[in-house]
């Protein structure tokens, strides 16, 4: 999927702004600190994504006191079910993409859910393999209890 090359295109399409890290557990969110095994600077982009209270959960620029909600997600359009965000640099999570998936969140009030991103094709081709992972393990299922039944007939 091309990335749309400005903001404006960004805010249409319900992409962010990339983040430069994205956490990997819950955070303080005060001060500098190591996220994803990169020391954050003043002024990064942060995902904040595995808090305690997901009502935490957003995108925040990190600074050495107390860290606040970046201007582009401070509002529950901005943080909306299906809206995603790039993140650049970690350990775990650099180049990864993640969906924000509440349905318009009162942001510090409600619990703000993000998750790796899946393409809809992709997510089409891994419904169709666990179909067929099920399918296969009915199969079995009933060969091995005939497989049985036949063998404690003999």
């Amino acid at each position: 999927m091309a990335r749309p090359a400005t903001a404006a295109v960004r805010l249409l399409t319900g992409e962010r702004e990339p983040v430069r890290l994205a956490t990997t557990v819950s955070i303080l969110l005060h001060g500098l600190q190591i996220i994803d095994g990169v020391p954050c600077e003043v002024g990064d982009r942060v995902l904040v994504k595995d808090q305690a209270d997901q009502r935490q959960n957003g995108i925040y620029t990190a600074s050495e006191g107390e860290w606040f909600r970046a201007a582009d997600a401070r509002t529950a359009r901005a943080m909306q079910k299906g809206t995603t965000v790039h993140t650049q640099v970690g350990s775990a999570n650099a180049g990864r993409v993640f969906e924000f998936m509440a349905d318009e969140p009162a942001v510090g009030s409600d619990a703000i859910t993000i998750v790796p991103f899946v393409p809809p094709d992709v997510a089409e081709v891994v419904d169709e393999v666990e179909a067929l992972r099920d399918e296969t393990q009915v199969l079995k299922d009933a060969t091995g209890a005939s497989a049985g039944q036949a063998a404690a007939s003999a």
